[in-house]
């Protein structure tokens, strides 16, 4: 009988240099080939944390241009086990095909554009029968370049005591400015040129603008720090909290968005460097 394998993990040089070895830390089997696919996608995204162990951990780690592809990799492979059993009743291994082998270095993970953007809102919630607004709104490119810094007045919330205890706007602050649709077409522009989109739970902040109509592109990488931050460290942490284990000097008041997505963008490049060195 035979059965497949889909399996996932770092590779990384011998002593030798001239060979690899995979240092594979999960693995699935499926005895059909033409569920290879299925299964890998099944792999990757449930389970104990394999999806932010693997895809988040592997993003991070080659999206930094800091190894060559002669000694740090990530890959994927899928082998034909083939198998027998004995006449003790016992299934014995009499040959493995390696049917497909992929390994991803760091060109394959670089994208041109990287947008790290937060924003303050009147709470958490964008949907429902009183949606929640945004309230400002940062983006900065992956050099700390601002491309977008703004506040708007709600069209709807007259009020947000609770969040205003955490961000320190409130309504008199935006009273006179424009609503958020004055930006619509200026945060378009910029999430179209973004191959990829990076933020502290960066869904929050994307639940919010889609809401607007605001939407990364389809082929945009979504980097999320706050679940690349929980998956390196072993527990979850907060914004100021991560920032503050790094030594990040802040530039603005935490918990305001430009400041936010300075120092979002201070913990993914200190991620990315451990990870690479590790």
């Amino acid at each position: 009988m035979d059965r497949y394998e889909v399996m996932a993990g770092k590779m990384a040089p011998l002593t030798d240099g001239a060979h690899r070895k995979w240092g594979f830390t999960g693995k699935v089997e499926t005895r059909s080939y033409e569920r290879l696919v299925d299964t890998l996608i099944d792999f990757v995204e449930t389970g104990d944390g394999l999806k932010a162990r693997f895809l988040t951990g592997f993003a991070a780690c080659l999206a930094a241009d800091r190894k060559s592809v002669e000694n740090r990799g990530f890959g994927v492979a899928v082998r034909k086990v083939q198998c027998h059993r004995g006449e003790d009743g016992t299934v014995r291994v009499s040959s493995v095909e390696t049917m497909h082998e992929r390994r991803y270095t760091v060109d394959d993970w670089r994208y041109d554009t990287a947008h790290c953007e937060q924003t303050e809102t009147t709470g958490l919630h964008p949907n429902g029968s009183d949606p929640d607004e945004i309230l400002t709104i940062s983006i900065i490119g992956r050099d700390g370049s601002v491309l977008l810094d703004e506040r708007f007045r709600p069209t709807v919330k007259t009020e947000w005591p609770h969040a205003s205890a955490v961000n320190g706007i409130y309504p008199e602050d935006v009273a006179d400015l424009p609503t958020i649709e004055t930006a619509i077409p200026r945060l378009r522009e910029i999430f179209a040129g973004a191959d990829e989109v990076i933020g502290y739970n960066v869904g929050f902040d994307l639940g919010f603008l889609s809401v607007v109509g605001v939407r990364p592109r389809e082929d945009a990488r979504i980097t999320d720090t706050m679940n690349l931050f929980t998956w390196f460290m072993g527990r979850r942490y907060k914004l100021v909290d991560a920032a503050d284990h790094i030594g990040y000097e802040w530039t603005g008041r935490a918990h305001g968005s430009l400041a936010d997505a300075l120092a979002t963008l201070a913990v993914q490049r200190w991620l990315e460097q451990w990870l690479v060195a590790e």
